[in-house]
Parts: structure tokens; sequence; C-alpha cells
């Protein structure tokens, strides 16, 4: 018999816009912890409120599904820096959540560290003035070689992709993006850190997406024997969890194999 193919990294989605029914069919706000609740009642924004109950909902019940249980007995504990991760899990599980204006994900992987980072696409122009602290120098320079339209969508990319590698790290924005090179040799995307493996390419994976026409999304995971995040299983979490078809049908992500050159 064939070896059956291992699972692959699971990406859930969910649009921000679909937040309140999927909670609501849900119950999810029975299933948060004090501190959850407590988080929740610091928020003064509805946005910045949606955003944290889309993103424990969906850590919750997408980890629950995962492992076999229920919502409500989903454990976090925290990193160093403040990374959740998830308690007791036997076989291990990593998982990692981003949210920004309009959009919820969540990665799951059975494999190892995994990061996930989204933004708007393009980036806003004002975000430009960050180039010399975000870009190394070799990237600042690909960057000025390109026409003057493209240099904000090539920014949100190698934002993503490199705050992806240092949540993957469980540093975040502990670390900073101009010591370590994102860089594409045609075939796939890569790392190239100084601070962590002398090696041109380390061993980590590095998957480009974009979702909608509004964002842009990154995924870095350890390399190992699998291909963790070839084989990608996108989930809308919205018609999975609650049934409910709506906005988060339409951000479902699309596979971008390749950068816009600014790492080329």
């Amino acid at each position: 018999m064939s070896r059956s193919a291992p699972p692959g990294t699971e990406l859930w989605i969910l649009a921000e816009e679909d937040v309140d029914v999927v909670a609501d069919r849900l119950d999810a706000h029975a299933a948060l912890s004090p501190d959850e609740l407590a988080r929740l009642g610091r928020l003064v924004r509805p946005g910045s409120q949606r955003r944290h109950v889309g993103a424990r909902l969906l850590a919750r019940w997408a980890l629950a599904r995962h492992t076999g249980t229920a919502p409500a007995e989903v454990e976090f504990t925290h990193g160093s820096f403040g990374r959740p991760q998830l308690a007791g899990a036997n076989p291990p599980v990593d998982f990692n959540l981003t949210h920004t204006d309009g959009l919820i994900a969540c990665a799951i992987s059975p494999y190892g560290r995994i990061g996930l980072d989204a933004e708007s696409f393009p980036a806003r122009e004002a975000a430009l003035s960050l180039v010399p602290t975000v870009l190394t120098v070799r990237e600042q320079a690909r960057l000025g070689s390109m026409p003057p339209h493209a240099r904000a969508g090539a920014l949100a990319e190698h934002w993503v992709l490199k705050e992806a590698y240092t949540k993957a790290l469980g540093l975040g924005l502990h670390r900073r993006f101009d010591s370590f090179d994102i860089r594409d040799d045609g075939e796939r995307l890569g790392v190239h850190d100084p601070h962590v493996d002398a090696a041109p390419l380390p061993d980590w994976q590095l998957r480009l997406l974009r979702c909608g026409e509004g964002h842009v999304m990154a995924l870095a995971a350890q390399h190992d024997e699998h291909a963790v995040i070839a084989r990608l299983d996108i989930i809308d979490a919205a018609w999975v969890l609650a049934g409910h078809v709506g906005a988060t049908a339409l951000a479902l992500p699309r596979p971008q194999p390749r950068m816009s050159g600014i790492a080329a």
C-alpha cells in the first residue's frame, strides 16, 4: 500500500464583516476566558472589539476542530514575548493569528513553528517612509529600481513576509526587519538571516497569498521532510463553523508564488 500524504497546514480565514453573525450563531462570548473578556472590555473602538472577538473565536474553534476538543476547553499559554501557544496538545500543534482591517486569519501546523501575517494591499504611501528601518540595503536598492507606482505593493509584500517569519520565531516586532533579507530565487521564497543560520537560504518555507482585492498575506514555517505550507488547506471559517455564506467567501486567498520584483 502507498503511504497517504501527510495533512497540510490549515489556514482559516474570517472576514471582519462576518464576525458578528458567526459569533452570535456560536455564542462565542460564552467560550471566552476571563482574561479575553477583560481585554475585550478595555477596547474602545467597535472595529478593535470585533477583530478581538473574531481572532479569539477563530483560534478557539479552529484549534478545537483540529484537536478534537470543545472550544471552551482550549487553553493557551504565552511565550516570552507574548506569543500565544496551545497548552497541552499531544502531539504538539503550533498556531498563529493575524488580524487587520477587514480580515482575520489563523494558521495551524502539526509540523513545527508557523508564522502568519496579513496587511492591506498595497501599503499606504505614507508607509514608504519606513523603508530605511524595515528593508536591508540590498532590498532598498531593489525597491528604488522599481517604478514608483509599484513600490507600495512591493513594500506590503515584504512586510508580511518579514513579520510572518519573526512571528514564527516568537519575536514578532521585537526583531528588526532590516536585519535579514527576503529573497526570491525564481522557484521559491527564502530568508537569509545571519542571526539564525549561516546558510544563504536557511530551512524556512515562505508563502505569499493575495486575499480578495485589498489584502496580502504571508506564511512562514520551519522546513522538514514535509512540504508544510505547499499543501495549504484554506478554510472558509464563516461557512465551516456557522454555515454562513458571506464576505469570507470573497476573501479566500489565492497563491502568489512570486513577489512583485523587490527581491528578484
